[in-house]
């Protein structure tokens, strides 16, 4: 036999978590979230057999925190493809250094301001797939 889940679609009102349980027609409320489930859970026990059940807590997100989220995952997207891209280009300025000009790992690594063991992996041609730009 499975158990029954109740979802909780918990929403910060105030300086209270409003907690509504739409199963047993009742709202109750937790002023730290780390209380909500506890507090979801002895709403629905009182109106079902205790410990039957599981609870999956949902919180709403407020829309403008939502844009405000939905902004920083494009910034974090944007910046992992520069930084993708910068990794090309600092492999390509590596290979040039070594190819035109005969640069050894050593030159290599002081004209880049690293150390060498970076610079044998950016002159690895195995590396180059394992970039996307």
């Amino acid at each position: 036999m499975s158990r029954s889940v109740y979802r909780i679609d918990v929403i910060r009102e105030g300086r209270w978590w409003t907690i509504p349980v739409p199963e047993v027609d009742y709202t109750t409320q937790a002023r730290h979230f780390d209380e909500v489930e506890d507090m979801a859970r002895d709403l629905i026990a009182g109106d079902t057999e205790p410990d039957g059940f599981d609870v999956d807590v949902h919180i709403a997100t407020p829309v403008d925190v939502g844009a405000d989220l939905d902004r920083a995952s494009e910034l974090e997207r944007v910046g992992q493809q520069a930084v993708t891209r910068a990794a090309h280009a600092r492999r390509e300025a590596a290979r040039r250094l070594r190819r035109e000009y005969g640069m050894s790992v050593i030159d290599i690594a002081a004209v880049l301001g690293i150390s060498r063991d970076p610079v044998y992996q950016l002159l690895d041609e195995r590396e180059q797939h394992r970039v996307t730009v």
